[in-house]
């Protein structure tokens, strides 16, 4: 299924058409998206490890 929602690019830095605020507020989720992914995955790994060796 292909998604035709319109994408977003996160603004960088260095772009003089977006705002400071805009800029500001994007910065901190795009490093956020990954480690929540990175936690998800890591718990889930450690959850299955438990459960397959029950220690």
């Amino acid at each position: 299924m292909k998604d035709h929602r319109p994408q977003q690019r996160c603004p960088d830095a260095t772009d003089e058409n977006r705002t400071r605020q805009e800029v500001l507020l994007a910065t901190p989720l795009q490093g956020a998206i990954p480690a929540v992914v990175k936690a998800a995955a890591d718990h889930t790994g450690t959850a299955t490890t438990r459960r397959l060796t029950g220690t």
